[in-house]
């Protein structure tokens, strides 16, 4: 007869055990977790496990649960006999891990098998029955010496079928999987002892009784087990709960998102989905938080029977899976910098008013492509082209908020001594870049620059200052301290004023004699506001200290507690602006153009344009089309020109696919960039938004806003301690 006309035929058992043994029984690993499930159904307190040769020579497992009856010992190994469901009912609400009958026979038929079984009669008497399978035909049966629980030994696996065991990867790789099976069933029962051998060697040991975190410091770093939270709740009549960690120890791998089930461990897209959400906006797409995650439902309500090992469900309403799991995870992370302690919590409760009444950072001058890193890079590069320091636009003037950094008054200070604003002196050397004492220069004989109104022209020049914008002068008069006053009344605080108001605004004529204004600035970089480091004093703006700018890019500040932090100024800013967008803050309030911006428009962007018009024009662009193209009569003020055009070009190209991307991008697009100086008066009004701004931690690509060190942890960084 040809090939192709063959009859049907039933296959022969034992071919029929083979096939139905590849979906049970993949590698060693695979039979482990069978057997350790069969024992954990058996309701045993210690389970031992060894593998010989990564379990392709030898897997014994052994426990002291209740045993199977001798009568039952050769049904054990027969195909679909089991004591774990008897109707349709009971298929609908499992509760034991295993239920179908098959892999008993299905390890057997592809191994050299043996199992013997302890149980106790009615009478109270333990017997103990044997029994050996050889590749699925039975060889022996007869009593044993046990004197309680089970033990069962898989020897020789795949001997039979070379084909499926030419498939198996190194002992080493194949012992290493088993391990992560045992371990990921002992996390769900942390009442049973768990030990696992190589051979002689013990490699895993759990001691009854543990706690979960108790059992994963055993298994995962201590950093990460440091920054565990636990969680815990209840939606929808679904509970959640497990241990999640911080997003500041994500890694780059899955390998620590652990989910479960009714207590199996399984692999479903939905509950992943739901703990990268929760996590969404405090790390990168990149990286994996690390979560153990137990969800506990009605058994109706999941269907376990949909994958030959058990591994996948289906639930009836994903939904409300969703969000309970999505809520619970949220509930361990949306703490307000927890890792600072209590640092934090008091300023976000005193902000909390604040976020109202004060207006975030808008505007940014340059151009940021589609990569954030460039994005924010763009500054520095606009500032050497054009000569001026580029700032963003809508700085939060005196409409937006209140003086963010008070001037210090002192009672005491009319009758200290006579106080006089200065210019830079022309000597050289550290004072000169600070101002000098009139009452000093005339003791010594010298003589005021030229123009004895010098210090009043400063001073008159800063009610001009508050109403213009241009770049700060580095030059700009400060307060000076008579000789002999205390130290302390030297101290000044940056009058409060938008960007661009300095004390020498109006002075555009310097004496002949004084240096030149790029040696001036060169001197004065530390500190472009003048002041010394001496008369310096730390901002504090809620419960923190600003210290000072590093790089143009990162604000330096203290917490009550004493730790150092660094805020990165583009992610905080970012934050803000996200927040407001999220809030709805710019909806209508679209800034018109007198020269509209003209954008061609491909046919696949037309026909897009039509789906987001109503997204963006909720955002603030004002949106005409033409024949020709697209013309944008408005934008939001956050944008500039150019900003507004690659926005819209990513929008149109699909490379913005919901609403809250479109957010993130318009955020980094319009945020401060680093490497962008700000002014004592800037970054305070920056650090108060951000404090008064819901998860603050992270920006909205997910990179952390702050990092923080506390004395031992900057112990450590010196080695002044090891651990």
């Amino acid at each position: 007869m040809s090939e192709n006309k063959r009859h049907i035929r039933l296959l022969p058992p034992e071919l029929r055990n083979q096939i139905a043994a590849g979906e049970v029984v993949e590698r060693p690993a695979s039979v482990l977790k069978e057997l350790v499930e069969n024992s954990l159904d058996a309701q045993a307190d210690q389970i031992d496990v060894c593998l010989e040769n990564g379990g392709q020579s030898r897997i014994s497992v052994q426990d002291d649960g209740c045993g199977i009856p001798a009568e039952d010992l050769e049904l054990a190994v027969t195909r679909h006999a089991t004591s774990k469901i008897a109707c349709l009912e009971d298929l609908e609400r499992i509760l034991s891990y295993g239920f179908r009958g098959e892999a008993l026979p299905s390890i057997a038929s592809v191994s050299r098998f043996s199992i013997t079984s302890a149980h106790a009669g009615e009478d109270g008497n333990v017997t103990a029955h044997r029994i050996e399978v050889e590749h699925g035909l039975l060889k022996s049966s007869g009593p044993a010496a046990l004197h309680k629980g089970t033990l069962v030994e898989v020897r020789d696996l795949f001997s039979n079928i070379p084909a499926r065991l030419k498939f198996l990867k190194t002992p080493s790789t194949e012992f290493k999987r088993a391990q992560d099976w045992l371990a990921r069933l002992a996390l769900t029962r942390p009442e049973v002892g768990f030990s696992l051998h190589s051979g002689e060697r013990e490699a895993l040991r759990f001691l009854p009784g543990q706690t979960l975190a108790g059992r994963l410091a055993i298994l995962w770093p201590r950093l990460v087990v440091d920054a565990l939270r636990p969680f815990d709740g209840q939606r929808h009549g679904i509970r959640a709960h497990g241990l999640a960690a911080l997003p500041n120890v994500s890694q780059p791998r899955g390998d620590r998102i652990l989910l479960y089930v009714n207590g199996r461990s399984v692999t479903d897209k939905r509950l992943l989905a739901a703990v990268r959400e929760a996590y969404k906006g405090r790390m990168t797409s990149r990286d994996y938080p690390q979560i153990v995650l137990f969800v506990e439902m009605d058994p109706a309500e999941v269907d376990v029977n949909v994958h030959p090992a058990k591994s996948e469900v289906r639930f009836r309403d994903e939904s409300a899976v969703f969000s309970a799991v999505l809520h619970a995870v949220q509930a361990a992370l949306v703490t307000s910098f927890d890792v600072a302690d209590a640092a934090w919590h008091d300023a976000g409760a005193a902000s909390a008013g604040a976020a109202s009444a004060g207006a975030a950072f808008v505007g940014g001058t340059s151009a940021g492509g589609t990569d954030h890193a460039a994005a924010e890079s763009t500054t520095e590069a606009t500032a050497e082209s054009t000569g001026a320091a580029s700032r963003p636009m809508g700085f939060w003037g005196r409409l937006d908020n209140p003086p963010l950094v008070e001037r210090q008054e002192r009672d005491d200070l009319a009758d200290a001594g006579q106080w006089q604003a200065s210019g830079p002196a022309q000597v050289n050397g550290p004072a000169s870049h600070y101002g000098h004492n009139l009452l000093e220069e005339q003791a010594h004989g010298s003589q005021p620059p030229a123009g004895s109104d010098y210090g009043a022209q400063a001073l008159g020049a800063t009610a001009q200052g508050h109403a213009r914008t241009g770049e700060q002068s580095r030059d700009a008069g400060v307060f000076v301290c008579p000789e002999g006053l205390n130290a302390d009344h030297g101290v000044m605080a940056e009058a409060s004023a938008p960007y661009g108001s300095g004390l020498n605004a109006g002075n555009t004529a310097p004496d002949a004699g004084s240096p030149a204004p790029d040696a001036l600035a060169h001197a004065a970089a530390p500190y472009a506001d003048g002041e010394s480091v001496r008369d310096r004093q730390p901002l504090r703006v809620e419960n923190v200290e600003y210290l000072g700018q590093v790089a143009d890019t990162y604000l330096v500040l203290r917490d009550r507690a004493g730790a150092l932090l660094l805020l990165d100024q583009h992610a905080a800013h970012e934050r803000i602006l996200y927040a407001r967008m999220r809030r709805g803050a710019f909806a209508g309030s679209g800034q018109l153009l007198a020269l509209p911006l003209e954008m061609s428009l491909h046919p696949a962007e037309r026909e897009r344009l039509f789906d987001l018009r109503p997204t963006l024009e909720s955002l603030g662009f004002v949106l005409e089309t033409s024949a020709s193209g697209l013309e944008v009569r408005g934008m939001p003020p956050v944008l500039s020109r150019a900003e507004a055009r690659e926005f819209l070009r990513e929008a149109l190209a699909g490379r913005k696919d919901d609403l809250a991307d479109m957010f993130i991008s318009m955020s980094c697009k319009a945020a401060i960039k680093a490497g962008q100086r700000l002014t004592d008066d800037e970054a305070a009004g920056l650090l108060r938004q951000w404090l008064a701004t819901d998860a603050r931690e992270y920006c909205p690509h997910g990179r952390p806003c702050i990092l923080r060190w506390d004395a031992v942890e900057l112990e450590k960084l010196f080695k002044r301690r090891q651990s």
